[in-house]
């Protein structure tokens, strides 16, 4: 047996462009895996997979292993097409977990997650080029639906958080990739321009990201007016910033949500990527379904991976099958 690290990726549910100024949000880890592996034919890593390997090493206080990684992340991408699903954490997270993991140290545990996320997000940052919020991979560690707080305590604050059961999520792709640092850039001339402007909406945002996840259990009337809030100010946001977080398509797709009684909004930066619908209905979320295949956009089938990062046996022929 052999053994593969998987990392899911994730999807915002609220809290974008405001947990980088200290709000909470709410992530929601899906189940589309990033996995990791010793490599059968190359003693290189790729520069990804080798600074997260390095800087889990150097935490530690162990040698770098030598042996080549390779990591499979077709599952973030349709095609060619990037999804915006988090790939670039997902992989930074199980590279990270491998070393830890052949360590000997117990992935799933709380506290190593914690951990695992300092040395991740140094390196996730340096990948990038920025600095993010951390709340992708604390989403990729932890799974499930998670609050990441940046202000809480242990700064981050990352828990679980109950959403509501009986709250159906619809998940719809526009059809086109969007480029998070592009509208990272504009908000951040925004807020260097008109800094009062700027904190009027961030500060709202915050608070319908507070709102939300200060109840122990969000009714999905909480989830679903939530929504609406926070697609509006997105949207505010993108304005006045001279970029499009909410574009025409996903404008249709808001407009088609709220005529059956639920919301939706951008998830992640916006422009592209994904939408995220709510509906207290299931019978409304089926009709909306149809409404929005109809109108030329796809449905993913995405769900919460519950279990987080964790590490897998692989028998020597599904080795050998998967190359």
């Amino acid at each position: 047996m052999t053994t593969r690290v998987l990392a899911p990726g994730k999807l915002f549910l609220v809290g974008e462009y405001a947990v980088l100024e200290g709000f909470p949000a709410v992530v929601m880890a899906v189940d589309r895996y990033a996995r990791v592996r010793r490599s059968p034919i190359s003693s290189r890593s790729a520069p990804l997979i080798a600074s997260a390997r390095s800087a889990a090493a150097r935490a530690l206080g162990i040698e770098p292993d030598g042996n080549g990684y390779e990591a499979d992340s077709a599952a973030f991408f349709d095609g060619r097409k990037k999804l915006g699903l988090g790939s670039s954490a997902a992989v930074t997270v199980a590279s990270v977990a491998s070393v830890f993991f052949k360590a000997g140290r117990d992935v799933e545990a709380a506290a190593t997650r914690r951990e695992m996320w300092g040395v991740a997000k140094a390196v996730h940052d340096g990948f990038q080029k920025a600095k993010g919020s951390g709340a992708d991979l604390a989403a990729s560690l932890f799974g499930g639906f998670v609050v990441f707080d940046p202000t809480g305590p242990d700064r981050p604050a990352i828990t679980r958080w109950d959403f509501p059961a009986e709250t159906s999520l619809v998940f719809v792709w526009t059809g086109r990739s969007a480029s998070t640092s592009d509208a990272l850039d504009a908000v951040g001339g925004l807020k260097e321009k008109e800094p009062t402007a700027y904190r009027r909406i961030v500060e709202e945002m915050g608070a319908v990201a507070r709102r939300l996840v200060s109840r122990n259990a969000a009714p999905t009337a909480g989830v679903i007016g939530s929504f609406r809030e926070y697609a509006q100010l997105m949207d505010d946001l993108g304005r006045r910033a001279g970029v499009p977080i909410v574009t025409t398509a996903i404008e249709k797709v808001i407009h088609m949500a709220r005529e059956l009684g639920g919301a939706a909004k951008p998830s992640g930066a916006g422009g592209g990527d994904f939408v995220v619908a709510a509906f207290a209905d299931a019978d409304a979320a089926h009709r909306f379904r149809a409404a929005v295949v109809d109108a030329g956009f796809r449905v993913f089938e995405l769900h919460p991976a519950v279990r987080g990062v964790h590490v897998v046996d692989v028998s020597a022929d599904e080795e050998a099958r998967d190359g």
